[in-house]
């Protein structure tokens, strides 16, 4: 069953498909070969709460747009931003904050921004990070002249190149990025390419399923699943930027 808005409600919803890209620690298969991660976790605890069954698809992540209009896929969920797509969707969300980084190698004397002037940046095609140095998504601050941007389908592809000397830096949400810091010689710059709130796209017919994914979020936050749910993939909780504006 669909999730027009004229025809159901949400707890009437038997089944949604999610488009979703293998993104640890967002999305991941395990051991026995299914989708778990962030994502999943909180696809499933909303579909409990919401009365629908989240049915997870892995898409070609260039294509998501296509997918959804066309109706294979009902909705986008898989890390991703909704600064500067506002317009593009129907959003529910955000959910969480999180931080668009870059991470070089241990031994690189690159330590800021700047320090990226005729270098190689590598990042995943049409993320916000690729989308910010080719000058499609506007940022306060100013941006390196880079020497070569490194277009790859997979952020697993962006760091392999790292790895292997293909590139002198890697930027991508800084959750998708932690673990390989964590893992050992590589590092953070200090200052981070942008802060983002992340949702889940819908089509524009989808309104009313859109709205209360949101309202179920802000209950998920507030009882604490949510922070439960990214500390126990040892990630830091960001709440989403509005929440965190309205605070201070």
């Amino acid at each position: 069953m669909g999730i027009q808005a004229s025809t159901c409600e949400a707890v009437q919803v038997k089944k949604v498909v999610f488009g979703m890209d293998i993104y640890p620690p967002y999305v991941l298969m395990n051991e026995q070969g299914q989708l778990t991660g962030i994502d999943c976790e909180l696809a499933e605890e909303a579909g409990r709460r919401m009365g629908f069954k989240p049915e997870f698809r892995i898409i070609d992540w260039a294509k998501k747009k296509e997918l959804l209009q066309s109706g294979e896929i009902d909705g986008i969920w898989s890390c991703f931003t909704m600064s500067g797509r506002e317009n593009d969707f129907t959003w529910a969300g955000p959910y969480l904050g999180s931080s668009h980084s870059i991470i070089v190698k241990n031994d690189s004397d690159i330590y800021k921004l700047s320090d990226l002037n005729g270098r190689s940046l590598c990042v995943q095609s049409t993320t916000v990070p690729a989308r910010i140095f080719e000058g499609g998504y506007k940022v306060k601050k100013t941006l390196p002249v880079l020497s070569e941007l490194v277009m790859f389908s997979s952020t697993e592809d962006c760091l392999a190149a790292l790895r292997q000397q293909g590139c002198d830096a890697v930027a991508a949400h800084e959750e998708a990025l932690q673990s390989t810091v964590d893992g050992g010689g590589y590092r953070f710059l200090d200052e981070p390419l942008e802060t983002v709130g992340i949702g889940v796209a819908f089509r524009g017919d989808s309104s009313y399923f859109a709205d209360s994914l949101t309202k179920t979020f802000e209950q998920m936050r507030k009882d604490g699943f949510i922070k439960k749910v990214v500390e126990k993939y040892h990630l830091r909780y960001h709440e989403p930027p509005e929440l965190s504006q309205r605070a201070e």
